[in-house]
């Protein structure tokens, strides 16, 4: 009697293995909260991004001296008491051009909240120039990223508690149409 149910299982199992079609489980959202990235230092951060952007070793120290020299860090208050701290990431080469530079001009930016207990990590951005508002109370970034065929997209981020969200559209695919406003 106890091989029945024994036979029966591997009767079911072959059965739903060989089942023309495939079981459909619901999807369940994954609540994986966002943990906030907080370095000890400057030095800590760019050693992030030398792994982040592939540059090179992040315990190379003189990489990490050479990204930090040439990059530009630029404040923001909003309505923290802590500013934000807004990173163009910049390293040259030998010759003088840029590493971080990509074909259209443009460039890896990183936000960080400067706090008493380090660095906070909110997001980064990519584009060639940035402008910042404060909108209620939030801080907000407008970046033009520039694209083949001398198209420029314009993106929009807001710095919301302890990250940096994009509020931008969805970029068309490269083979939709792009709708043009005729004047």
């Amino acid at each position: 009697m106890r091989a029945l149910p024994f036979i029966s299982c591997i009767t079911l199992a072959f059965a739903v293995v060989a089942g023309a079609a495939s079981p459909v489980w619901p999807q369940i959202p994954r609540l994986v909260p966002q943990v906030p990235q907080i370095f000890e230092d400057y030095s800590s951060l760019y050693a992030r991004i030398v792994a982040d952007q592939r540059l090179g070793s992040p315990y190379d120290e003189g990489l990490v001296r050479n990204l930090q020299a040439h990059s530009t860090v630029e404040h923001f208050p909003d309505r923290s008491a802590n500013p934000i701290a807004v990173l163009k990431v910049e390293l040259l080469n030998e010759d003088g051009s840029s590493r971080m530079r990509s074909k259209y001009g443009n460039y890896p930016f990183y936000v960080v909240r400067e706090t008493p207990s380090g660095l906070v990590l909110l997001g980064s951005m990519f584009g060639r120039t940035y402008r910042s508002a404060v909108r209620a109370g939030k801080r907000e970034f407008f970046v033009e990223e520039h694209r083949p065929t001398d198209r420029v997209v314009q993106m929009h981020f807001r710095v919301e508690d302890s990250r940096l969200v994009n509020l931008s559209a969805p970029a068309p695919k490269s083979d939709a149409p792009i709708a043009v406003a005729a004047r």
